[in-house]
């Protein structure tokens, strides 16, 4: 089985561990588009523009299914309503807890802007729901500081509006963010944190057969910088533990 996936830098390795907990026979195919990130400060248009681009490239490697790991890309998706011609599985089709009555939402500009984490919950059941932009964490994450200062003065200053309120659910509305899953559990120690991958991760798996013929492995292609990016796999290979490669493409190139 080849499965493709996308982001714009390592956050999607937090959605690339929990497939491969579910599915290890797998070969990935991971697109790292560094060139254009970060995608939360950028428009819809722009997004789906480098979205398409993307996903091209990965039907061209023959994947048999495409990942989106990234919210802010899977929320321009699923806005312009686009077959795509191929199994797609976006990172908003997540499964919550039937008794989530609240919760909060951290996400990035585009993300928490757009409201779709609010349409999405409502129509689960949730009552109340709380957006919140946290797009300096993304920085915090790509940078390595998250055990900063800087990465404890964000938090706080981004999750300020749910401190004093009764809301105990976080949803983690971006996958760079459970890079600071403990960081945040160590100022908001009541929350229950959900990370949307893992219920991703499983429709994945129930959806193709598993087989144990090929030997897990991850194929990495970067747009900008392939040498800073492996530095930060290598730190963070232990998340999936499968070996890899890792080479710079030019989407450019590959539409032509």
């Amino acid at each position: 089985m080849r499965i493709g996936l996308f982001d714009s830098g390592i956050g999607g390795l937090t959605v690339l561990a929990q497939l491969v907990k579910y599915t290890p026979e797998a070969e990935y195919f991971y697109v790292a588009d560094t060139l254009n990130a970060p995608f939360g400060t950028k428009t819809q248009d722009q997004v789906l523009t480098i979205s398409l681009k993307v996903i091209s490239f990965l039907q061209k490697l023959g994947v048999d299914c495409v990942v989106t790991a990234c919210n802010t890309a899977d929320s321009s998706i699923r806005s312009a309503r686009i077959d795509l011609q191929i199994p797609y599985f976006g990172i908003l089709d997540f499964e919550i807890p039937e008794d989530m009555k609240k919760a909060a939402v951290i996400a990035t500009k585009f993300t928490a802007e757009s409201g779709v984490y609010s349409r999405i919950l409502r129509s689960k059941g949730v009552e109340e729901v709380i957006e919140i932009p946290c797009q300096s964490f993304v920085k915090i994450v790509e940078e390595d500081l998250i055990n900063s200062p800087m990465a404890d003065e964000e938090i706080e200053n981004c999750m300020s509006t749910i401190r004093n309120t009764d809301i105990s659910n976080l949803i983690l509305g971006c996958t760079h963010f459970p890079f600071l899953a403990d960081r945040i559990k160590a100022h908001f120690p009541k929350l229950t944190l959900f990370d949307p991958a893992q219920s991703v991760a499983k429709k994945v798996s129930q959806k193709f057969v598993k087989t144990n013929d090929n030997q897990g492995k991850v194929n990495f292609y970067v747009t900008k910088d392939p040498s800073g990016f492996l530095a930060k796999i290598v730190k963070y290979q232990s998340l999936f533990s499968l070996p890899f490669t890792v080479q710079q493409i030019d989407l450019e190139d590959s539409q032509r």
